[in-house]
């Protein structure tokens, strides 16, 4: 609630006291570090999360967050590593698989990238995120027929996506559907 209405301090009090009464709830840290990430405190949300996961070293959302954390402060080692043991701990979050993948492509790891994303496509064939990053980086390593692949795999699920209408058309191929 004082999060909400903006009270910061109370909102800090709130989650130290959460904490203090149950070492084990993880949103309370998660919580907590994304209140001082927003006061640009990220020494102390980095603090906070490395407490939270030394008390809950298998929540995967403080591991991602850490991860998050570090890629801003440009540590990718180190946010490489905290993203991949989100992925590793919660294999259902496609959300953490795509970050990491994400994260692996930015940092010019592309095999890495698409081997971590077409594994997340195995395990959330419809999560279109994950879809579009495969295609995106097949586009931009100059595969446009893996491209396409992936692209039409986004109109199959929503055959109304405009989006993906728009990168098969990018790609110079609009009427063809690759197998």
């Amino acid at each position: 609630m004082y999060s909400q209405t903006d009270d910061q301090v109370e909102a800090e009090k709130s989650y130290r006291q959460a904490i203090k009464l149950d070492a084990k709830f993880g949103p309370a840290y998660a919580n907590l570090a994304d209140l001082y990430r927003i006061q640009g405190l990220d020494q102390f949300a980095d603090k906070v999360l490395r407490d939270g996961i030394a008390k809950l070293p298998e929540n995967a959302t403080l591991h991602h967050a850490l991860g998050l954390l570090q890629a801003r402060s440009q540590h990718m080692d180190m946010a490489l590593g905290s993203l991949q043991k989100a992925a590793e701990l919660q294999p259902d979050a496609a959300r953490y698989t795509y970050v990491y993948g994400v994260a692996l492509n930015s940092t010019g790891d592309t095999t890495g990238a698409l081997r971590v994303l077409e594994q997340g496509f195995a395990n959330h064939p419809g999560d279109q995120e994950i879809i579009f990053m495969i295609a995106s980086i097949n586009r931009d390593l100059g595969q446009n027929d893996q491209a396409l692949v992936w692209a039409h795999k986004l109109l199959a699920i929503n055959p109304a996506d405009q989006n993906a209408t728009k990168f098969i058309e990018m790609l110079g191929n609009p009427k063809s559907k690759p197998n």
